[in-house]
């Protein structure tokens, strides 16, 4: 028996990516190969239908019986194709829930070879060949538009736009101490810079519902949250009762990991749903899909503020920690983006200012390099990354800094758009400075150089992208 298997990931719950698949009546209109489907036999839980679709540049046709397991979302068929050499055929599609919004497709392909004359066995080895070229490239094409129509379905069913967060910094600090401050939110006014007051108007063990009162791009606001507290695993799960400005309803997490006696981590996810429509007395917006995207970009700033005031906070007055975010629009798929972030190996052949680089250790996950930097005076950095790919994400810190700071932490994230062929790279830094050399403007030089490092490295993935693109 031989086999081969395709796999793509899917920004869609793994119910609507079934949908999809389940659905054969739908598959002339998105997928690419795909030119009809008749149906011969259909009931509750399996069909007989009949398959035309372009196979290396030629129409083929074949009979396929599929048999549904809605509780695995899995769904198994047979097929009888047109070929001398091949005997038989199972075809297995399987969609894998990751988290509630993403989801892992697979396709899997087992044939058998039917015995062949020896007279004719070249000429099955030259169709078997040709046979292989087109399900490599239709499954491929055919994965792609799946993960494309389960974006675009999944963004449909939602109201309002939606967005989501996940935020996180590194504090010199023990995780009790740094879990206290995130718990308790009579503190906050007096740390947050918008907040202006956190009254609790009602508590009961494990859980309090706090009044919020602050100010969000010059403006008042106030919204009630239910917290709720779950002291054993460090977290604070969150929902906010009155919305805030603009906003249906917001979900999320506060975690606060501990990564040793003395060092933790500090974690917010948030997931938020928009309004339906503007309200009217709402003039900052020409359209919804403006408002949203400043209220991600928003999130995306003051969350990472809220964080590093937390942790300068509880590291003590002495931190001079501070944020520096952008964000850059690629027309490019985000796995593309992602996987040329990732692949440190090949800067030097096209990045600029990443001639030095040496790259440590690579396992695909975990990465080490150093190289050397322009920020301050002339000097080698290490780096050690960790990659995420199912969150298209890429953490890191810098046991050697450049010689101006005296840390420097951070995260890539690439984010999808609703097209899926467009996506947006956030570059976050959290940079704290030497003593001495913490004044505004050596503050301002740091920023304006880490941005334009961002700047530059995207441009270059830009731009190889989009040859690779005119080359295929």
């Amino acid at each position: 028996m031989n086999a081969c298997s395709h796999s793509v990931c899917c920004d869609a719950p793994a119910a609507t990516v079934y949908g999809i698949i389940r659905d054969s009546a739908q598959w002339p209109l998105l997928f690419e190969p795909c030119q009809a489907v008749t149906a011969i036999e259909r009931g509750e839980q399996h069909e007989v239908i009949r398959v035309s679709a372009m196979v290396d540049g030629k129409v083929m046709n074949w009979c396929s019986r599929r048999a549904f397991d809605d509780t695995l979302l899995s769904i198994q068929s047979h097929s009888d194709m047109p070929m001398d050499f091949i005997k038989a055929m199972s075809v297995t599609w399987k969609v894998i829930s990751l988290s509630a919004a993403r989801s892992l497709l697979v396709l899997e392909h087992l044939y058998q070879r039917a015995d062949v004359a020896s007279a004719d066995q070249q000429r099955a080895a030259q169709e078997e060949a040709s046979f292989l070229r087109g399900l490599n490239a239709n499954s491929t094409t055919e994965l792609g538009n799946i993960r494309d129509a389960a974006y675009r379905i999944a963004r449909q069913r939602e109201c309002g736009p939606a967005g989501a967060s996940s935020q996180s910094l590194i504090c010199q600090a023990p995780a009790d101490e740094v879990f206290a401050l995130v718990s308790d939110t009579s503190a906050w006014p007096g740390i947050l810079s918008n907040c202006d007051s956190a009254v609790v108007e009602h508590a009961e063990p494990g859980m309090q519902v706090v009044r919020i009162d602050a100010h969000l791009d010059g403006k008042a606001a106030s919204w009630l949250t239910r917290r709720t507290l779950l002291e054993g695993a460090r977290r604070v799960d969150f929902e906010l009762l009155t919305p805030m400005p603009l906003l249906k309803s917001m979900t999320g997490t506060w975690r606060v990991i501990a990564l040793d006696a003395r060092t933790s981590l500090l974690q917010v996810d948030r997931r938020w749903q928009m309004v339906d429509q503007l309200p009217d007395d709402e003039t900052r917006f020409s359209s919804l899909q403006a408002a949203s995207q400043w209220f991600d970009e928003f999130v995306a700033g003051n969350g990472l503020q809220e964080l590093t005031l937390f942790k300068r906070h509880v590291e003590g007055s002495g931190s001079q920690a501070f944020a520096v975010v952008s964000e850059h629009r690629l027309a490019h798929h985000a796995d593309a983006v992602f996987a040329a972030l990732r692949d440190i190996q090949a800067w030097p052949e096209y990045v600029q200012h990443c001639q030095t680089l040496d790259t440590r250790f690579d396992n695909g996950l975990w990465q080490a390099m150093s190289f050397s930097s322009d920020v301050g005076a002339q000097a080698e950095v290490q780096s050690v990354r960790w990659c995420d790919p199912l969150e298209r994400t890429i953490e890191y810190f810098q046991p050697v800094p450049p010689a101006v700071m005296a840390r420097h932490t951070g995260r890539w994230k690439v984010v999808p758009e609703a097209s899926g062929r467009s996506c947006t790279v956030r570059a976050e830094h959290e940079i704290e400075l030497c003593d001495g050399m913490n004044t505004a403007e050596q503050a301002g030089r740091v920023s304006e150089t880490v941005t334009a490092h961002a700047q530059a490295l995207l441009a270059a993935i830009d731009q190889r992208l989009a040859a690779a693109r005119v080359a295929a």
